[in-house]
């Protein structure tokens, strides 16, 4: 993973171009790029992640486990939130690893929260985090065997 400015795309992204003044301002001075290669991890299941990441180029994997095996529950692409659903859900509940190189804008855990404070943000973002919220969901039915297996 390495670091690098804030990309263009990331003020032009729906939920990002019509912030406040002093939400804007932070963005730009505290986003930072981060690269990934394919099959790292970008966020883990068990984990409130550190900070929320916006896909800029490249794709990655929505995981779930079943039976001992990942399979594939979405595909996301640029544009796409990483994290988001853990921070609504105050706890880890996405497994997302690089299907291809990633790279991702990377928001402070701070400033992600002011963000989802404000109304336009959480408006335009958090439509993203169905399939995240879907497969916590299906996987703790899976854990407590309530259902067969994951047939995606």
């Amino acid at each position: 993973m390495t670091q690098a400015k804030i990309h263009p795309f990331v003020l032009s992204h729906p939920a990002l171009v019509d912030l406040p003044a002093p939400l804007a301002e932070r963005l730009q001075s505290e986003v930072i790029l981060r690269r990934y290669q394919v099959g790292q991890a970008l966020c883990l299941d068990q984990q409130l992640p550190s900070e929320l990441l916006l896909i800029v180029e490249g794709s990655a994997r929505l995981m779930a486990r079943d039976q001992g095996r990942l399979l594939t529950v979405d595909k996301l692409g640029r544009g796409s939130w990483v994290g988001l659903a853990s921070f609504l859900r105050a706890g880890g509940c996405e497994d997302v690893s690089a299907a291809e190189p990633v790279v991702a804008a990377a928001i402070p855990d701070t400033l992600a929260l002011d963000l989802i404070a404000d109304v336009g943000f959480y408006r335009e973002a958090c439509g993203d985090v169905l399939a995240a919220e879907l497969a916590a969901l299906l996987q703790g039915l899976l854990a407590t065997g309530a259902g067969g297996p994951l047939a995606l």
